[in-house]
């Protein structure tokens, strides 16, 4: 070892002096003029006043950066390139300063002034402005600037301050091992004992500070970098000071690798643990040619032999899709505890990116004032893409370490499959297996969470988006937007009840939905939060989609032109609302519930038809597990039904509407929907088109899915506890509403769906209006009924009551109604057209022909801004497939 070897007296000097700061001089010239000096923007604007820089207790971030002079970091490199001496004079000034507030370690004016890394970081300081003293052959400081740094290496050497086998203890080792080399005017066997100290330590530390597979302990990938960093200088130091260690060499190549494969496709390392949202690795070539490709995006270096990569040992899987482009997919999966330091309460987290861009998240940290209620978040379970039970996060370390690990593992280039396990939940263990199936960049990962436990227990699952991303949320899942473009989505699949619900920059009665893009600063994003219960053990899929989405895209987001809208009680619902166009307190109010529609595609129906209403339309989505739920239950919990309910009654009182200007539509499924939700309404409108009432004999076959979304299972049980509900007092008690139902002879609901439950709603004393249509199959019923619904809905747009409809439902075509709308100041004309049929207007003022409507499926039209006069229409009424056309005319109509 040769203590004195120039080059390593020129490497420490160049790390302690050279400085990348930009703008160091007007920095300088600010602060010594007792002007704001400009710092990290969450320590807040500072002057030049011992007092206040380090005279008294300062929170641990601010305490850390005034105590360790870090502020003065680039001022040595400045004074030497400048020759400044009053500006070396002003920073030894401020060293004496600091010192005489803070003489020894008991007598220290905070608590932070002789903490252990500060320490470290404030002699690092020191050296580097004696150096500039050197440089600037000052008399009058050196000695005393000297003699306060020889007093500082004493206590690093000490083995009662040192702070052991951690990044503290790193960075104490490294600053006794640069004041051994540079501090020359120490006796050398003091200095060459210090080195010994700092080197033995440093290999001791740096054995200790990464697993077997290179990967450094302290669970933050920055920290990780900052770490090889400091083990890539010193090995150039070790090499100058004549020091040879093949385990360190191999351990700084497996070091290379995992910062290899951490990196995300955008050069930047995932907000894991201490690592801050966005961060990027300040020096690309600490490593090799490979990390130079990933850190770079792909603009240096080389590319890497894998694209994906497991470290099973240390707790972390890595998929990657490919090494193309910023677009590739990325997923990490962590079931990471390695040590104390920096460790959040992360465990079986992922992240996921893809097309450019972080989707599924962490918060990152906030500031390591543990006092502060954003960084208790920041640790916590609750900003990490994990279970939560009973309300309480884990803390953010234990002595549990063990239970935390990568249980089964297969991450090859043509399978990503891996599962981990926690056994740090309170009374719970959890198990999480990730797989990633499917093409490239149109992957699909699939989570299992499977909890055990002989319990019962309230747990909360999050997914957290990253900040700019919006999700809209569904009964069983969600959909990410970002923009108008859909990126992703999420469907779960459980055997119990679950609510999805999302949370974005909340302060109370907890802080939720938050990210920290840079220590101190927050920005909103937003939280999905899948809250349930289980008694015992519990298993929830949840499957992400980047390509081959499991919900139609129906545009639901904020940059909607529909302008969706949510209601949230014991559930989430998502509604439509259209106003009258021409508002007055006698509009309907009608409520619109959906049929039965393909897997993952929730519409709404008959909007073009009550658009020539004048009415207050409410269309309400069902949009809860796979296909639908009747707007009633999950599993058997009727906390849809009851949201569904107090939704429309919320309306109702809202809007001040009551009796038969209430109006409940919807065919199939929709149709009985709107019979269970309205009967629940007194004196209301019921108008449905061919209703399901033997809900589980309609669904075992062609919709098991359903049924076991409602109910749990597909047994007997499970389809007859759907079929009582329609036939039961608790759905089915008469309030005076009237109901009206359109049904066609040829469809299998008529008999054993409609016939039975007219019988059975008689019998309790409920009105019913049946209509039935010879043929028209079940498939059919849309157009009739569509033409029954406009003709009841305008029939209350004048009045309160019912008025006599114009036309006459019948099977056969033989009449054409017109009406004026006094309200909408529109004409109305309809023709009594079912089945296979086209309807033509000609509209008339006086005698003289003035507007014709060709053929068309619905049977009605309207004209508006029409000057007073006297009109009538003639309608015309087309058959097929014989194309036999019929005829008549309107009574006449006088418009004032």
């Amino acid at each position: 070892m040769n203590i004195n070897n120039p080059e390593a007296l020129f490497l420490i000097t160049g790390e302690l002096v050279v400085s990348s700061i930009a703008k160091t001089e007007d920095r300088i010239r600010e602060f010594f003029n007792g002007d704001r000096m400009e710092i990290p923007s969450s320590y807040g604007p500072v002057k030049n006043n011992p007092e206040i820089l380090w005279g008294s207790e300062l929170d641990r971030t601010r305490g850390r950066y005034f105590h360790g002079l870090l502020f003065m970091h680039g001022w040595a490199d400045y004074i030497i390139k400048n020759i400044d001496y009053s500006a070396y004079k002003e920073a030894a000034k401020l060293i004496f300063s600091w010192r005489k507030l803070n003489p020894v370690v008991e007598l220290g004016a905070s608590s932070m002034a002789y903490h252990d890394e500060t320490t470290a970081q404030r002699l690092n300081t020191i050296m580097s402005i004696i150096l500039a003293g050197v440089k600037l052959n000052d008399k009058d400081s050196l000695q005393e600037l000297k003699k306060i740094a020889l007093e500082t290496s004493d206590l690093l050497a000490s083995t009662e301050f040192h702070a052991g086998l951690n990044n503290h203890g790193m960075f104490q080792d490294i600053s006794l091992r640069n004041y051994a080399v540079i501090a020359r005017w120490d006796n050398d066997q003091k200095r060459s004992d210090k080195l010994s100290i700092a080197l033995d330590r440093l290999e001791e530390y740096f054995i200790h500070a990464f697993t077997d597979e290179g990967v450094h302990i302290e669970n933050t990938p920055t920290y990780h970098v900052l770490v090889s960093r400091n083990l890539h200088s010193h090995l150039k130091i070790l090499a100058a000071l004549e020091i040879e260690s093949e385990t360190l060499i191999e351990l700084y190549k497996d070091a290379a690798n995992y910062a290899t494969y951490i990196t995300m496709p955008n050069g930047k390392f995932p907000p894991i643990s201490d690592t801050t949202v966005g961060a990027r690795t300040s020096n690309q070539r600490i490593f090799d040619e490979y990390f130079l490709y990933a850190s770079s995006a792909g603009k240096l270096g080389k590319v890497p032999d894998h694209n994906s990569a497991l470290f099973r040992k240390s707790g972390y899987a890595i998929y990657r899709s490919d090494w193309a482009s910023v677009d590739a997919t990325y997923l990490l999966f962590q079931a990471a505890y390695n040590d104390n330091y920096h460790k959040h309460s992360d465990d079986l987290s992922l992240i996921l990116y893809s097309a450019g861009q972080e989707i599924i998240t962490e918060s990152g940290p906030f500031s390591y004032n543990y006092a502060d209620p954003y960084s208790r978040y920041a640790y916590s379970q609750f900003s990490h893409n994990s279970i939560v039970v009973d309300g309480r996060s884990i803390p953010r370390t234990d002595d549990k370490k063990s239970s935390v690990l990568i249980t089964e593992s297969q991450v090859t280039e043509g399978k990503f499959e891996v599962t981990g396990v926690t056994g740090r939940l309170r009374g719970v263990g959890h198990t999480r297996t990730v797989k990633v199936t499917g093409p490239v960049r149109q992957e699909t990962i699939t989570v299992i969470d499977y909890l055990d436990s002989d319990e019962s227990h309230d747990y909360e699952q999050f997914w957290h988006l990253a900040p700019g991303l919006e999700a809209v949320i569904h009964g069983n899942g969600f959909e990410v937007f970002k923009g108008s473009d859909k990126i992703l989505d999420a469907f779960i699949e459980t055997d119990f009840p679950i609510k999805v619900s999302k949370k974005i920059g909340q302060t109370k009665p907890t802080v939720a939905g938050w990210s920290f893009p840079k220590f101190g600063n927050k920005v909103p994003s937003e939280t999905i939060c899948v809250t349930f219960n289980a008694s015992s053990n519990a298993e929830l899929k949840t499957r992400f989609e980047l390509n081959s989405f499991s919900y139609v895209n129906r545009e639901l987001h904020s940059k909607s032109s529909l302008h969706w809208q949510v209601a949230s009680s014991a559930r989430r619902l998502n509604y439509l609302e259209i106003k009258p166009k021409y508002p007055n307190e006698k509009y309907p109010l009608v409520f619109v519930f959906s049929a039965m529609a393909p897997v993952g595609n929730f519409s709404f129906n008959y909007k073009n038809t009550l658009d020539n209403s004048n009415a207050h339309v409410f269309y309400i989505l069902d949009d809860f597990g796979d296909q639908g739920s009747y707007y009633l239950q999950e599993k058997g919990d009727l906390s849809i039904f009851q949201t569904v309910q107090d939704f429309i009654h919320n309306r109702i009182k809202h809007l001040g509407k009551t009796g038969q200007s209430i109006i409940f539509a919807g065919s199939s499924k929709g149709g009985t929907a709107a019979i269970i939700h309205g009967l629940r309404v007194p004196n209301s409108k019921i108008i449905v088109g061919a209703p399901q009432t033997k809900i589980g004999s309609f669904l075992k076959k062609p919709h098991p899915n359903v049924l076991r979304y409602m109910t749990g299972g597909e047994t007997q049980a499970h389809v007859a506890q759907l079929d009582s509900l329609m036939y039961s007092p608790e759905f089915t008690t008469s309030r005076n509403s009237e109901i009206s139902i359109i049904v066609g002879k040829s469809d299998h609901h008529y008999k054993n769906h409609v016939l039975p439950w007219v019988e059975y709603a008689t019998s309790r004393g409920i009105e019913v209006e049946l209509i039935s249509l010879d043929g028209t199959p079940h498939s059919e019923i849309g157009k009739p009924y569509r033409r029954m619904l406009l003709d009841k809905v305008l029939g209350l747009s004048e009045s309160g009551s019912q008025i006599k409809s114009p036309i006459e439902l019948s099977t056969e075509p033989k009449s054409v109604g017109a009406w004026f709308d006094r309200v909408s100041k529109r004409l109305f004309a309809s023709t009594a057209a079912f089945g296979n049929t086209e309807s033509s207007f000609k509209l008339y003022r006086n005698e003289s022909l003035i507007d014709s409507v060709k053929y068309q499926e619905d049977n009605f039209s309207s004209w508006a801004g029409l000057p007073s006069g006297r009109y009538r229409v003639r309608g015309f009424i087309r058959s097929f497939p014989d194309k036999k056309v019929s005829a008549e005319t309107s009574d006449w109509i006088d418009i004032p």
